[in-house]
């Protein structure tokens, strides 16, 4: 398993430092590591390298500026590093592993604290966007959302321009998990401040290729921000994935038959039986459903287009021909249903309702249907005795022992409960448990949550209404 590291040392002078750092590198595994604000002389890199990265291969833009504000560095036997450009904010590189599993290219970044210094950085990263597999990992300075800054006197909003580099490079924030806030002031009470300065991003074709990629922000300890290390987690075997209805179903000819014909089906036993018996006996028949009609929709919206356009090109040979007329409108009318249902099947999948329908935002379904999937995947956790675990097996392990810790376990020897006692308790009389079990109306509903004293009154959902057809 491939490890990445990046971290706000704030100085990597100390002796103990140096020391925190290399022990955490080998706890962690991690095989190419990014410090940021080294402030290291030059002649103190020596000592940096064979107290930290001895027998590592070793580099810094101390060049580029004075103090040296970023060390890389790696682990020989795994990787193959050329780095292609230094400047005073980054080191972007490619980097590749010996046997060929990985390959991308890298940007380490420690952007300038001051807004017009991070212009250049800007730039400087919209010149190298790339559609090959390209990730960024360092200290941003700056935030994409006012909820990444908090503190009781000042409102931050973001920098404008940091957003539209983002946008412009397609980039987005690897799954991630740990810290959300990585850089406090470490200042006392109404006066501290929390910041999401350090991040880990891609574009789209390193997210698409690297599906198992997460970024765990740590405690920063005794440092001023948090620790990122990026693992590329192996390929793992799927479970089974659970029964889902999609509503295009409902277009399909036979649906409404198929359906009332199982529902009336006899089924005995207690009401909630007979629901969940007769929800069971429809999954046959609504993949069915699925495997005759829309298993692939994309080819069948693709197949309609050249229906269509097939038809159109035959009247403009013979514009008057009324069968061809009527197979034009046939085709059409086709068309629009299926890529209706195409839309309701990927606005489902991404649980996207805001995108409109239409060619044009095919690739935003995809792209959140590809983020939601991500983003739904667990590849590590941290058990409660304060580990972090990536194996499967013990993953589910953990969150089992979670929930019996929360919602107990069974007891032996359990006594039955005596229902001669409770009887002797307060009970429902057989009027008052004939009136719960009566059938109501919405009205009904209505004026019974309005006769509630306005004092004590429950505030109600709006989308409560829409399901009582208010």
């Amino acid at each position: 398993m491939d490890k990445f590291l990046c971290w706000n040392v704030r100085g990597a002078n100390n002796t103990q430092k140096q020391r925190t750092i290399k022990q955490f590198i080998q706890n962690q595994g991690v095989g190419f590591v990014g410090l940021l604000e080294t402030r290291i002389k030059v002649h103190k890199l020596g000592t940096l390298y064979l107290n930290v990265f001895d027998g590592w291969c070793f580099s810094t833009n101390i060049a580029w500026h004075r103090g040296g504000r970023i060390v890389i560095a790696w682990n020989p036997v795994r990787y193959i590093v050329d780095i292609i450009k230094c400047t005073s904010q980054l080191i972007h590189l490619k980097i590749s592993t010996m046997d060929h599993t990985f390959s991308s290219f890298a940007t380490i970044i420690y952007a300038f604290n001051d807004k017009n210094g991070r212009e250049m950085l800007w730039k400087d990263l919209a010149a190298l966007a790339t559609n090959d597999n390209w990730f960024l990992m360092g200290d941003f300075n700056d935030i994409l959302s006012k909820e990444e800054r908090i503190d009781h006197k000042v409102k931050y909003y973001p920098d404008i321009a940091f957003a539209n580099c983002v946008e412009q490079c397609h980039l987005e924030d690897v799954k991630a998990t740990g810290n959300f806030f990585t850089w406090p002031n470490k200042q006392q009470g109404q006066d501290r401040i929390w910041s999401k300065i350090d991040r880990a991003m891609a574009n789209q074709a390193w997210l698409d290729q690297y599906r198992t990629a997460e970024a765990n922000f740590m405690n920063e300890g005794t440092f001023d921000h948090s620790p990122c290390v990026l693992s590329l987690y192996p390929k793992r075997a799927e479970g089974r994935k659970p029964f889902r209805y999609f509503k295009m179903w409902s277009s399909y000819p036979s649906f409404r038959s198929k359906v009332y014909e199982m529902w009336n089906k006899r089924v005995y036993g207690t009401k909630m039986y007979q629901v969940v018996s007769k929800l069971k006996s429809l999954k046959p028949v609504l993949k069915e459903i699925n495997k005759a009609g829309v298993s692939d929709i994309h080819t069948t919206v693709q197949r309609a287009k050249g229906e269509l356009e097939n038809v159109q090109q035959q009247l403009q040979q013979d514009p008057f021909d009324v069968v061809k007329i009527d197979r034009e409108i046939a085709a059409r009318a086709k068309l629009i249903q299926v890529q209706q249902d195409y839309s309701a099947f990927l606005q489902q999948k991404a649980k996207v309702t805001w995108i409109q329908n239409g060619d044009l935002n095919t690739a935003n379904f995809h792209a959140s249907i590809k983020k939601r999937a991500r983003h739904n995947q667990i590849f590590s956790i941290e058990s409660k005795n304060g580990t972090r675990i990536n194996d499967p097996n013990l993953i589910s392990a953990a969150f089992v022992d979670y929930y019996k810790d929360l919602l107990g376990t069974s007891l032996t020897n359990r006594r039955p409960v005596l229902k001669k006692l409770l009887s002797r308790g307060a009970v429902l009389s057989t009027q008052q448990a004939e009136n719960l079990m009566m059938q109501f109306t919405k009205d009904e509903v209505k004026a019974a949550l309005f006769d509630i004293p306005w004092k004590t009154r429950i505030v109600i959902r709006v989308s409560f209404f829409k399901i009582a057809g208010r």
